[in-house]
Order: structure tokens, then C-alpha cells, then sequence
């Protein structure tokens, strides 16, 4: 049974996220409350699995909240709630140590497939965030590779790692499901090959204004083509890694 205590300053939400939660059969609210402070002392005092907390509570700091409610217990695992989609607020909470970000307008939809992320030691990130949050976060997490293989194995994003003629150097899980191909099937592969024949071209011509510096950043929506055949639409975010 994994336990989940909530923090909310509103008990009509809290009732929402239980009564959500409580649909689940392996999944118990082990308590709420309406402050940070108060999260942290429950913490503290029942141990919970994950704490599941509104990032706007009264009283809550940050990163000292996440740090405190992590050092509650060892195994326990944070999931902030919050209404903003600031890419530079998102990167900040991830950095603090949190194992997933939920949009507060997406919870009812999104709560229960978070859980289960983090349960499985993955990130969770809205979808809605994943294409302005990923880019920063994995250069602000360059430095750190434990942090870095958190966020790129468990990103349900597919992400690669490309070189300068744009051959694949890692694929991360999510980006294997996407195209059906093993990490071997996808290694020194261009990622280019999996467009269109016109789309590879532009690709690849916009791929290379980046590589010349005349281009910051390239994102479009675009048509994959996957390794049986089937096809699907994708928005593709590049973005350089400077100085690696």
C-alpha cells in the first residue's frame, strides 16, 4: 500500500484529491493539511510514501519545505502541485528535489499516472511543461550525471542526444517507445531518418543553423515515421548544449 499524504490550503481540494486517490486499491491518504508546516510535522510523524503538495501554501519556502520533508524519511517522495508554468519556477522546484510537477488544472486528469512515475523512481512533469522544461532542466543538471540519468530515463518525453551531424548518441526510454527501436536500432542513426523524406530535408537544414550558431533554438511540429511503419505526429524541441 503506498501512502500519500496531501497538503492543500483549500479542503474542498484536498476532499476532490482524496476522494481521486481513494478510487486506487493500492493507494491510502495517510493524512492532509492546510500548511507547510504542518505537511512537515506529519511527515515526520506518519512516514508517508509521497507527499502530494500545493507549492503556494501558506508559509511554505523554498527549497527549505522540499528539503525538510525529504529528510522526513528516506524513501519519501515529493509531487508538487501548482498553477504556474514559468519554465525558470518549474526548473527551480525540479532542482529542489522534487520527483514530479503537476499543473494544478491538469491534477484530476494527471494525479494518479504521476504517482505511479514516481513510484516506479522516474520524474513526472505535465506534458503541457515538458517541452520549455526539459531543454533547461537537463543543462542545469549537466554537471550533476546522477540527477541527469533521473530526468532523462524517466522523462516520459522522448529525448535524444545528438552530435553535430545529428546522429543519435543516446535515446532515452520514452524516445525507444515512441519509434518501436532498442537503444542498439536507434545508436548513430539521424534522427532526420525517422521524418518524411521533404521533412528530413528541412530538418536537416535547420539542424545545421543551429550547428553554425545562426540558430538559438528550433522547434516544430512534424511527422515521425516509426520502425513498423506507423506514423505519428510530434512537436521536436533543439536546443545546443554549450560547452559539452
Amino acid at each position: 500500500m503506498t501512502r500519500i499524504l496531501l497538503g492543500d490550503e483549500y479542503q474542498i481540494v484536498r476532499q476532490g484529491l482524496r476522494a481521486l486517490l481513494e478510487r486506487e486499491p493500492d493507494l491510502e491518504v495517510a493524512g492532509e493539511a492546510a500548511a507547510a508546516g504542518a505537511v512537515i510535522t506529519l511527515a515526520r510523524e506518519l512516514v508517508p510514501d509521497i507527499v502530494l503538495i500545493d507549492l503556494a501554501l501558506p508559509d511554505l519556502q523554498i527549497p527549505e519545505t522540499i528539503r525538510q520533508l525529504l529528510a522526513a524519511a528516506s524513501q519519501l517522495k515529493v509531487i508538487g502541485l501548482s498553477i504556474y508554468a514559468e519554465r525558470r519556477f518549474v526548473v527551480n522546484i525540479l532542482k529542489a528535489g522534487v520527483a514530479g510537477y503537476l499543473l494544478k488544472d491538469c491534477a484530476f486528469e494527471e494525479l494518479v499516472k504521476a504517482i505511479r512515475t514516481v513510484q516506479a523512481h522516474k520524474t513526472y512533469i505535465s506534458p503541457s511543461l515538458a517541452d520549455t522544461v526539459i531543454q533547461d532542466y537537463i543543462e542545469a543538471l549537466r554537471a550533476s550525471e546522477a540527477r541527469f540519468r533521473t530526468i532523462f530515463e524517466g522523462a516520459t518525453a522522448g529525448i535524444a542526444l545528438v552530435d553535430s551531424e545529428c546522429r543519435m548518441v543516446e535515446a532515452n526510454p520514452a524516445l525507444q517507445r515512441l519509434l518501436g527501436c532498442s537503444p542498439r536500432d536507434l545508436l548513430g542513426q539521424r534522427l532526420t531518418g525517422f521524418s518524411g523524406s521533404e521533412d528530413a530535408e528541412d530538418g536537416a537544414a535547420l539542424f545545421r543553423e543551429l550547428v553554425a550558431g545562426t540558430r538559438e533554438c528550433l522547434q516544430v511540429e512534424k511527422k515521425y515515421v516509426c520502425r513498423d511503419g506507423k506514423t505519428f505526429w510530434g512537436c521536436l524541441t533543439v536546443s545546443p548544449l554549450i560547452g559539452t
